[in-house]
């Protein structure tokens, strides 16, 4: 793979958490009636929002110690494959707090 190639890999894979919330918010409506409307549904609605960044911020520390001791490929892979997984079981849920839970993995 050159360079160029791997850097272009890896630019895009980096903009995929700030995707997901672009790809909510306008959802977020639908999303606080759909889960009856009230104070707990709007609260659970943001929070599912605002959770994946929270957790990005919390686990870079852990990402870069794994990355350290493993290396990168691995890391990488393991992690679009939990991306995957956590982001599309979201549309099988039941309830806001396991959406919100989805998201946070």
């Amino acid at each position: 793979m050159t360079r160029r190639l791997q850097l272009s890999v890896l630019l895009t894979i980096s903009t995929l958490p700030v995707m997901t919330g672009a790809v909510l918010s306008p959802a977020l409506p639908a999303l606080k009636s759909a889960f009856g409307g009230g104070a707990g549904a709007q609260t659970w609605a943001r929070w599912a929002l605002t959770t994946p960044a929270l957790f990005v911020a919390v686990g870079a520390p852990l990402a870069g110690f794994v990355i350290d001791r493993t290396g990168r490929r691995p890391v990488l892979l393991a992690s679009l494959v939990l991306f995957g997984a956590s982001g599309s079981v979201g549309g099988l849920l039941g309830s806001l707090p396991a959406i919100t839970a989805s998201r946070a993995a």
